[in-house]
């Protein structure tokens, strides 16, 4: 439970048991191997998210996107009509170029080991520097 957010995030992690070291701000897990392990420490773990589908009214197409990351590079995939139409590899927050492909269903998928605060997906460079 994120008491900042008031939300139970989920996770993968399977412990047994728990200890949270008040004094030294640590939560200790133990695992049913009988290893003990400190939260958050350690190398950070991969994910793969994708979004829900957006459907449109209409046939249209998104020309550039731009995603700001804690840290880069990340992976990001663009699927339209359920199928991928570009793969792009972000090094950056600076805004990209999305290949012409027209659709009724967008999503987008993104690969990485740190935290995204925003994905923002335009018609073009003026519209996404409103966003």
């Amino acid at each position: 439970y994120d008491l900042t957010s008031g939300q139970f995030i989920l996770h993968d992690e399977y412990a047994t048991a728990g200890y949270n070291d008040m004094r030294n701000d640590k939560l200790y897990l133990a695992y049913a191997d009988r290893s003990v392990k400190v939260w958050y420490e350690g190398a950070a773990k991969s994910y793969v998210w994708r979004s829900k589908k957006f459907s449109g009214t209409s046939i249209s197409s998104f020309s550039c996107a731009q995603i700001e990351a804690e840290v880069y590079p990340m992976t990001a995939k663009f699927y339209v009509d359920s199928v991928l139409a570009h793969t792009q590899t972000v090094t950056s927050r600076l805004p990209f170029r999305l290949p012409a492909v027209a659709g009724r269903d967008f999503e987008v998928q993104l690969e990485g080991s740190t935290e995204v605060f925003s994905v923002s997906v335009a018609q073009s460079m003026q519209e996404l520097a409103n966003v």
